[in-house]
């Protein structure tokens, strides 16, 4: 995957039959706003006046809205990876470098499903909109360190 000046996503092509093999996804049309959260249990001795809290074992992951322009026919084109990722219910690895990002720098590596998928027909023409969302499901690599395991 050749570096650019935004963000690159891929995609995983076929999770089950040659994993870790990516599909790089052209024409974002939005950002992709990752979100973590960690929640907290309040665990304050009675003797201190200040709120002090422990880190829970859970890390939450909220679903990435992933937006694209394709041309429709545009057979082997990643909306239909991500299309039919979605029909079949499949679970696959998402992949989300920085504009400079590589192998383990600058790197994000989600395993989920699509969790909604949408497409546009438009009234003209040319190319066509499509909307999933992305379900982050189990551990995660963060500039090749594994969360979550």
């Amino acid at each position: 995957m050749a570096t650019g000046h935004g963000a690159l996503i891929a995609i995983e092509v076929d999770p089950t039959g040659a994993p870790d093999v990516y599909q790089t996804v052209g024409d974002l049309t939005s950002d992709i706003t990752q979100k973590w959260t960690l929640g907290g249990t309040e665990n304050t001795p009675h003797n201190l006046s200040a709120s002090t809290y422990e880190p829970d074992a859970v890390m939450e992951l909220d679903e990435l809205s992933i937006e694209v322009n394709y041309r429709y026919g545009n057979v082997g084109a990643y909306h239909m990876t991500l299309r039919n990722h979605f029909l079949n219910k499949r679970t696959f690895k998402l992949r989300l470098r920085g504009p400079g990002g590589t192998t383990n720098s600058d790197e994000v590596i989600y395993s989920g499903y699509l969790s909604s998928w949408q497409e546009s027909n438009p009234r003209k023409t040319g190319s066509r909109k499509a909307t999933g969302m992305f379900r982050p499901s189990g551990p995660f690599i963060v500039d090749g360190v594994t969360y979550g395991a």
